[in-house]
């Protein structure tokens, strides 16, 4: 089976100067190539953001803009194409569309890949040029945080888009789930496409009860941008003064960070938050065997890794009501939800996990890896793998009778 796989945000090697790079798709898709009857190839159409227009003007970057690029990472061929996104826009235009589709039809011609499933992460970027993309078996989207949000906008202009372009949707959480019916989108599929984590190492016993007079390490692992609302957490720790001993690490580097070092000297906590910058994967996990309470109250986040990555280590891990690990973490039984946007729920939160019996949390904690081992990464990417094979089966048969 040959699957083609389209994604504006993948892991990109050999370019470093790039905004955007994540490894969470390729965790979805790295054991693929290893199935003897499977042969993946991804083409990431990198967006450069809008605002970064100028980032072409850098030495070097707009011969790389016109020149396509090919890598691989863990066996996965890749295939990328930049694409630079115009300021303000609310969808790709022409010549966007036409670069990407001629990578795709590069692809297809310089390798004889013609596909049996075509898979596009973040339908939205790929609807316009679906039907000029040669398939002998289903187009599949798989809606992510950002279609939801483009699609509230426009849902006129985009949802027949979508509807016409692909044979069935799949979602990254169930919140993107209910949002993709009550936006009127087509063949929704029940299956959520989670991500999945490395096992820890080792997993800690966690203690982060006030009652055992230990010093609490809370833990925010990604860029201190507005839409994580690492100040909730900064405005809540000094409740804790009096009551416990405690530090907050927060490790990445982004736009707020200048911001927040101000906000912990005016909540003169400036002593017990640390900002410990950009670091390795393997780093960050010896940082998450270390810490009792991982914690990023963000907003807009498709499902969010990091917190898979943290209750694979044992840690307390406070995610967001209605947004992509609700539905993974269940409040006060493997870990802690707040609400959006809610400044008061994060200090309820963070007094109501300090307060708790060791009894409790230990509890917590161990649920916390059960859950985690579940989404395991290989487990979850074979799922994802079975589900594919499932629904092509289907459409073979469909075709056939």
């Amino acid at each position: 089976m040959n699957i083609l796989l389209l994604t504006p945000l993948y892991k990109i090697k050999g370019r470093d100067s790039f905004e955007r790079n994540t490894e969470a798709i390729h965790y979805l898709i790295k054991y693929w190539n290893e199935q003897q009857d499977v042969q993946v190839r991804v083409i990431n159409t990198y967006l450069n953001p809008g605002r970064n227009i100028a980032f072409l003007l850098k030495k070097g970057e707009l011969s790389n803009y016109k020149t396509d690029y090919e890598y691989e990472v863990d066996s996965v061929p890749v295939y990328m194409t930049e694409v630079q996104q115009i300021p303000f826009q609310s969808h790709l235009w022409g010549f966007q569309n036409k670069k990407m589709l001629r990578a795709v039809n590069t692809v297809i011609e310089k390798y004889q890949f013609v596909p049996d499933v075509v898979i596009a992460h973040f339908p939205v970027r790929y609807a316009p040029i679906m039907e000029n993309i040669p398939c002998n078996g289903p187009k599949i989207a798989v809606a992510h945080t950002t279609d939801t949000r483009i699609c509230k906008k426009k849902p006129g202009f985009w949802i027949p888009r979508i509807n016409k372009a692909f044979d069935r949707v799949y979602c990254r959480s169930l919140p993107i789930n209910r949002e993709c019916r009550e936006l009127g989108l087509e063949n929704v599929a029940d299956f959520i496409i989670y991500s999945g984590v490395p096992y820890a190492k080792e997993i800690k016993q966690n203690s982060c009860s006030v009652m055992i007079n230990k010093k609490i390490t809370f833990l925010y692992v990604g860029k201190p941008i507005k839409r994580k609302h690492v100040d909730y957490v900064i405005n809540a720790l000094p409740c804790l003064i009096g009551k416990a001993d405690f530090d907050f690490l927060i490790i990445g580097k982004g736009t707020e960070e200048n911001s927040l070092r101000e906000q912990a000297k005016m909540c003169k906590i400036e002593d017990r938050v640390i900002f410990l910058g950009s670091m390795s994967r393997d780093k960050v996990y010896e940082y998450m065997g270390k810490a009792n309470i991982f914690i990023m109250p963000s907003t807009q986040e498709t499902l969010g890794l990091v917190y898979l990555e943290a209750m694979m280590h044992g840690c307390i891990t406070v995610g967001t009501e209605n947004e992509g690990i609700d539905g993974i973490i269940k409040d006060g039984e493997n870990g802690f939800l707040v609400k959006q946007f809610d400044q008061e729920s994060v200090t309820n939160t963070i007094n109501r996990i300090v307060t708790m019996s060791e009894a409790n949390i230990s509890v917590i904690s161990q649920n916390a890896v059960k859950t985690a081992l579940y989404y395991n990464e290989k487990d979850m990417s074979l799922r994802y793998l079975d589900e594919v094979k499932r629904v092509a089966k289907e459409t073979r048969e469909r075709e056939f009778k």
